[in-house]
């Protein structure tokens, strides 16, 4: 099986939805797309995504399942520089840098940047959603 993830074309993020340039990507993305033999697609429920994946689907005739986890992650935590909640991964690299746990693949959701808020949360949806998806496709995590 491949798995194929194509981000959304140029945003115009005020609307979510896609600027002049981000409609002609897309549109050049179904001309290479509807060309390949796809068994599935999925989409976020953002409107940039949708609105990219529109031309494919209408070329090909098909439908996108949309799958709520696939949308940008939006999980968030306390930054310790300002105390606003915000995405972890537009901290400043120092604080990732200054924190071994962040950097370790097993220890990173228990550090205390990622209990304060629901970046576990969001990442357990994620990851879930992921694997339910991919066993629907008969790949199972072991």
């Amino acid at each position: 099986m491949k798995i194929m993830f194509v981000r959304h074309a140029e945003p115009y993020y005020a609307i979510d939805s896609l600027t002049e340039k981000g409609h002609r990507e897309a549109q050049l993305l179904a001309e290479r797309l509807s060309k390949l033999d796809v068994k599935a697609f999925y989409t976020s429920p953002l409107g940039r995504a949708r609105e990219t994946g529109r031309y494919t689907l209408e070329k090909v005739g098909r439908e996108a399942e949309v799958l709520p986890w696939l949308a940008e992650f939006r999980g968030r935590s306390l930054d310790p520089e300002n105390g606003h909640h915000r995405i972890p991964w537009d901290y400043k690299p120092s604080i990732w840098m200054d924190r071994k746990e962040l950097r370790d693949m097993e220890a990173w959701l228990s550090d205390p940047l990622m209990t304060d808020g629901d970046v576990a949360q969001i990442w357990r949806e994620t990851t879930d959603g992921l694997d339910a998806l991919l066993a629907r496709h008969g790949y199972v995590r072991d």
